[in-house]
């Protein structure tokens, strides 16, 4: 026997009618009644009352914030997504802002802070043995004498002083002024020279004299001469007319070796 609500088939499996419909005796506890259209359909199943599918509405389209929320923040979608390479493009254009603004930075603080800061400044002090001496700083001759003080020189530069006196040795040596600044100081020990005449005369032979005192015939050196007490000196020679030279009006160099040379006139 089929079972009830379902169609009688015959042998043929064809089926031949449809029994009737026995509607449910009472709604079951915490089920609201008319739920759904009792009649059934041509197959056996019930059918829905008219209007019921109108509650069913398409999905809407969801929005960008909906969309984020979805996704985590590496899966967002294509169109707000950047690729490799342009993230690799836009990390090196960031850290070369950052590089070129630290950079600036940091030269604008150096500027500033040399800017204001004073300049370091040394001096320097001369002595000498014996004293009263010349002294030349980089070539220029000072206008005072040892013991003497160049003040105000730039730190962290290289000089060169030229100690100088007559009947002496000349003393000059390379001072660096550090960094720092400070004090540096030069001690000249001057050394006594000899001074000499070297004379030479054309032609030669002549007599050489000092003060009116024969010396010797030219070509010759005169040592142990006394610059400041010599006055004059003369060559004489037959048949030429004398040479003479004032010693007081000559310079000496500083080595006290002074040279004098001489063409006789008939």
């Amino acid at each position: 026997m089929p079972a009830a609500g379902y169609p009688a088939t015959t042998a043929a499996g064809v089926a031949t009618e449809f029994p009737p419909y026995l509607p449910m005796q009472g709604v079951p506890a915490g089920y609201a009644p008319n739920q759904m259209a009792t009649p059934l359909s041509p197959y056996g199943y019930p059918q829905l009352a008219s209007g019921a599918l109108q509650q069913f509405q398409p999905p809407q389209p969801l929005s960008i914030t909906n969309q984020l929320r979805l996704y985590e923040v590496d899966e967002l979608p294509p169109q707000f997504q950047l690729g490799a390479a342009r993230r690799r493009w836009l990390t090196y254009i960031v850290s070369g802002a950052l590089a070129v603004s630290s950079a600036a930075v940091a030269t604008f603080i150096a500027v500033r802070s040399m800017r204001d800061a004073a300049p370091v400044l040394g001096t320097v002090r001369i002595d000498s043995v014996p004293a009263s001496a010349d002294v030349l700083f980089d070539g220029t001759r000072l206008p005072n004498r040892t013991p003497m003080t160049i003040p105000r020189t730039a730190a962290g530069t290289r000089h060169t002083i030229r100690v100088e006196l007559a009947h002496y040795a000349p003393h000059e040596e390379q001072i660096e002024i550090p960094p720092q600044g400070g004090e540096i100081s030069v001690m000249a020990s001057l050394k006594a020279v000899a001074d000499k005449i070297l004379v030479e005369s054309v032609p030669s032979n002549a007599e050489i004299r000092i003060d009116g005192a024969l010396r010797g015939r030219t070509p010759a050196t005169i040592s142990d001469v006394d610059r400041d007490a010599a006055k004059l000196l003369e060559l004489r020679l037959k048949d030429y007319q004398p040479y003479q030279k004032s010693l007081q009006d000559v310079t000496w160099p500083s080595d006290g070796k002074l040279k004098v040379y001489a063409k006789l006139v008939r």
